[in-house]
């Protein structure tokens, strides 16, 4: 979280989950509050695996449905794999 360019992200404002259970309730129960969620998991000093998971829970706005599909998860695949490139190995 100190790695984002002069712009520290505090603790306070990063959630954690034990399990992908603690998160699809989370989620599902906070539809408007998080589109979705990226999950880091290291698998040694040099690889960082990751996975999208997007909020699929439906709410109506003003008679639409939004589609997470292309308002987050391709924006935001596209800003993980990015700054995966950039970040010195």
């Amino acid at each position: 979280m100190v790695n984002n360019p002069s712009r520290p992200i505090p603790s306070s404002k990063v959630k954690s989950f034990r399990t992908l259970e603690e998160v699809d309730e989370w989620l599902y129960k906070d539809p408007m509050r998080c589109p979705g969620v990226l999950h880091f998991v290291e698998i040694n000093a040099t690889v960082i695996s990751y996975d999208l998971q997007v909020n699929f829970t439906l709410v109506s706005i003003r008679g639409q449905f939004e589609r997470p599909t292309f308002k987050f998860l391709m924006p935001l695949q596209i800003a993980t794999e990015l700054e995966g490139a950039r970040s010195p190995a």
